[in-house]
């Protein structure tokens, strides 16, 4: 009986089930060094290059330039002891120093060079400034607007025996909703290891929900003096009120009315918008200057007045000019409280403008009641020549190969990387699947063919940096037919020796597949 059907299907199954992975790895080899080492692709935009060269307008509106304005000083000084106070041998010297216009009666920084917050004297207890010696706490939430002495008051220091612990009894008093500042110390002995009933002051126009607290020390308190505080909140409050001045809230949740009390701060403060305007800031007055929220003293309702400047329009790159944007910084009423913290100055508002390109542009100076412009070198850039928001336009064509992030021009590219992944995937399964399976060959064909696929429409797939997107885009409008993107071999290659080694992979598949059905029958016949 003649049976030359059967040797030669059999013969080449033989051949392709032992050789297909090795060929379908040198296949998918190749295609990866195409896809690497070969230039892939072509990029073809409308060329702006002149002689000399033209520029595109590629960036706007950047913060150019800025102007830093510093509070005035104001003389405070401090007394410590009155000289019919001081002991026999005691020198304690008054303390002179410049307060910064509008902060608060807080003395921190005249004593942050030796780790306090108030001052210190031996043999006695601080427990409050006052504006006369031996008189009420000040209040410190006041301003301090105009030259200033204050006193420090004392108390002689207990005996503290070996069983108790001073209890320092700080009493603090809101300056904005849930901030609180001290206002004065007390003191009182109390026992280690138990629980001591403390009646608190009451303060004229202050007020907290009880008065009798509980003093809790541990048997085991080291300390010789340890710090209770006990908040009191203010009864006066003012409203605040958020005039949008025509405009509409930014967050439309957010509240234009908040309770502040007497003396507080602006702790919150909605943002605005208007369209076709830029929001700038907040006034006290409809049409006037912009105020720092931090300089308003709640001690009356207040109403401010969001502030627009109609929006500047984006010139047209044709025209040779461009926006540019002054910042006005002022100097926070922040206090120090580390000897070598630097304090960040606070935006009070930004404005646009328009100017020639290569010319120099100045910022506008501003007159500030309280401070003065200074140079600080962050913020200090009050003259620069309008050029950084121009970039040159490139060749007309760039080539890529996938392996390639060339700057400005593209950016990783997610088609790519799947790319690689289905083919180091193939690479791997290829060499380490020696199973008799005959269904591997389907899926390697089957990765193998979207890989291809996905090598030839790559190309089209490349996403561009911003920069080069909007080159991109103007030359699509300057030359549709000219823009394009065109598949160079690295890429007309590396797609086809995919889509071969898939040809391999079902072929293989399929005669494996018939010759199995051949047997089953010549398998039946013979029995």
């Amino acid at each position: 009986m003649k049976k030359p059907s059967k040797f030669t299907l059999n013969k080449i199954k033989d051949f392709l089930t032992e050789n297909t992975s090795i060929i379908v790895i040198l296949l998918t080899l190749f295609s990866l060094i195409s896809l690497m080492m070969i230039n892939g692709f072509k990029i073809d935009y409308e060329s702006l290059d002149t002689d000399p060269p033209s520029s595109v307008l590629v960036e706007d509106r950047v913060p150019a330039l800025a102007r830093y304005y510093q509070r005035n000083r104001v003389n405070t000084t401090i007394v410590l002891a009155s000289p019919s106070e001081l002991e026999e041998g005691e020198v304690l010297e008054d303390i002179t120093y410049e307060a910064k216009y509008n902060q608060h009666f807080r003395f921190d920084e005249a004593f942050i060079e030796s780790g306090q917050s108030v001052p210190t004297r031996e043999k006695h207890l601080f427990t409050h400034f006052s504006l006369t010696p031996g008189g009420e706490p000040l209040d410190p939430a006041e301003r301090i607007t105009e030259e200033v002495t204050v006193y420090a008051n004392w108390i002689p220091k207990p005996k503290i025996n070996p069983w108790q612990v001073l209890a320092k009894i700080t009493t603090q008093i809101e300056l904005g909703t849930q901030t609180y500042i001290p206002y004065k110390y007390q003191y009182q002995l109390v026992n280690k290891g138990s629980i001591t009933n403390i009646t608190l002051d009451t303060i004229p126009g202050l007020i907290r929900e009880s008065y009798d607290v509980k003093v809790n020390v541990p048997g085991t308190e080291t300390k010789e003096i340890v710090e209770f505080k006990y908040d009191y909140n203010r009864q006066v409050r003012h409203t605040i009120t958020y005039d949008l001045n025509g405009g509409q809230l930014l967050i439309p949740t957010q509240r234009t009315t908040y309770s502040i009390p007497n003396n507080g701060m602006l702790l919150e403060s909605p943002g605005a918008k208007m369209e076709g305007h830029r929001f700038l800031g907040w006034s006290t007055e409809p049409t006037g200057a912009v105020t720092l929220l931090d300089d308003v003293v709640m001690k009356q309702d207040t109403t401010v007045y969001a502030i627009f400047q109609k929006s500047v329009a984006k010139p047209d790159p044709a025209s040779g000019t461009a926006r540019y944007q002054t910042s006005y910084f002022l100097e926070s009423i922040e206090l120090k409280t580390e000897p070598n913290k630097i304090l960040s100055p606070k935006l009070l508002y930004a404005v646009e403008n328009v100017a020639n390109i290569n010319d120099e542009i100045v910022s506008e100076e501003i007159t500030i009641p309280h401070f003065e412009s200074v140079a600080l070198d962050k913020y200090s850039h009050k003259e620069l020549v309008l050029g950084a928001q121009y970039l040159i336009v490139p060749k007309k064509d760039k080539v890529f190969s996938l392996n390639q992030k060339v700057m400005s021009f593209t950016e990783t590219n997610p088609a790519g990387i799947l790319l690689l992944v289905l083919i180091f995937g193939v690479l791997a399964w290829t060499f380490l699947d020696n199973r008799s399976t005959h269904t591997k060959y389907l899926g390697w064909g089957i990765i193998l063919v979207v890989a291809g696929i996905l090598a030839f429409v790559l190309p089209q797939l490349v996403r561009f940096s911003i920069y080069f997107q909007k080159i991109w885009d103007m030359s699509k409008v300057l030359n549709p037919d000219g823009t394009k993107i065109t598949p160079l071999i690295g890429i007309k290659l590396s797609g086809s020796l995919l889509l071969i080694a898939a040809v391999f992979s079902f072929a293989t598949y399929a005669i494996c597949m018939v010759a199995k059905k051949k047997e089953k029958k010549i398998e039946k016949i013979e029995e």
